[in-house]
């Protein structure tokens, strides 16, 4: 039988319930945006992801821990796995990484292997080690990548429902080559990509909501940007301050996902260091190593695993981090 514990690092006064709802709040004008840009199949990939996932761990809840969940709930002063809303949020960071035409097949693969082994099989909601959803999404990359790179056309250019299921001419489209395209369509992330990274303007008003709110902290988020954008310069300067380099820099930074990785997945609370600067340090290195594997990684390094390799090397990191850095749980910490 697997014993729930929850995370030691976790700090906070703000119960999980709260804060997964606001994430699902900063998380809904990106859902909105991938739905007008791709279509019903955005909407169907979202809708299905985010319901195997709390099913998934539902039946899962039931029988890894049985009637202990609950009852190891109220002595954590928390609710159970399935009620906690972690499933809707990881289940739709999950779709928002997917390419609109990825087939459904796929989708499942990847959420049952994020919800039953990455999660549940770690003791649940608050015990698991690696941030689910992006678990999920680097496991079917890297077993499916041809299925995980079927681009879809923008503004409802797609077959009827149906073709959500199967393969069809529009999934054998290109990604799309930015440095020929309007910055009008840059902002508004029509073009193909994945379904909720297109567009950076959105995902940075959801990021600074959640600071806003206080459900997430700004080290994290602060030293990853740092990071990349100081491995930027390094590879850009020679041209970095003409009209054409700042452009581009803007144009990667709306169109990479790395502000998405540094809000939503650095913010996951559960598999980040509680000490504010070890955190800030880790997240710098690793968003350094994320631009350096989107510049100089191998060809066969896609950008979504230039941007999930590293989150999940932080994830590693975080419990030694938070070994050695004991001290700072009676200074309280805080959440995120």
């Amino acid at each position: 039988m697997i014993q729930r514990q929850f995370a030691p690092h976790i700090h906070t006064e703000i119960n999980a319930p709260f804060m997964y709802l606001n994430v699902l709040v900063a998380l809904m004008p990106m859902v909105c945006a991938s739905i007008f840009n791709y279509g019903l199949k955005a909407l169907l990939l979202i809708m299905f992801s985010m319901i195997l996932f709390f099913l998934s761990d539902r039946v899962c809840s039931s029988l890894f821990r049985g009637s202990n969940s609950r009852t190891t709930s109220r002595k954590n002063n928390s609710n159970t796995d399935y009620y906690d809303l972690s499933s809707l949020v990881s289940g739709l960071i999950f779709a928002l990484m997917l390419p609109a035409n990825t087939p459904i097949w796929v989708v499942a693969v990847g959420v049952l292997f994020a919800s039953v082994i990455v999660k549940q099989m770690m003791g649940g909601v608050g015990s698991n080690v690696f941030n689910p959803a992006i678990s999920g999404r680097l496991f079917i990359e890297l077993c499916f990548p041809e299925a995980c790179s079927l681009w879809a056309k923008t503004h409802f250019e797609m077959a009827d429902v149906s073709s959500f299921f199967m393969l069809d001419e529009a999934k054998k489209i290109e990604k799309a080559d930015l440095s020929t395209l309007h910055f009008v369509e840059i902002l508004s992330g029509d073009f193909p990509t994945y379904i909720g990274l297109g567009c950076g303007v959105i995902i940075l008003i959801g990021a600074l909501y959640l600071i806003g709110k206080g459900i997430i902290r700004g080290y994290a988020f602060v030293g990853y940007n740092i990071g990349v954008t100081l491995m930027y310069l390094f590879f850009n300067m020679a041209n970095i301050l003409s009209f054409q380099g700042i452009r581009e820099f803007a144009v990667f930074y709306l169109t990479s996902g790395v502000i998405f990785i540094s809000a939503f997945a650095l913010g996951d609370f559960t598999t980040m260091p509680v000490n504010r600067t070890i955190r800030f340090f880790l997240s710098l290195l690793e968003g350094a190593y994320t631009y350096y594997l989107m510049r100089a990684g191998a060809p066969e390094v896609s950008t979504i695993v230039a941007l999930c390799v590293p989150v999940l090397l932080l994830n590693i990191a975080t419990p030694i981090a938070d070994f050695f850095g004991m001290r700072s749980r009676k200074e309280g910490g805080d959440a995120l």
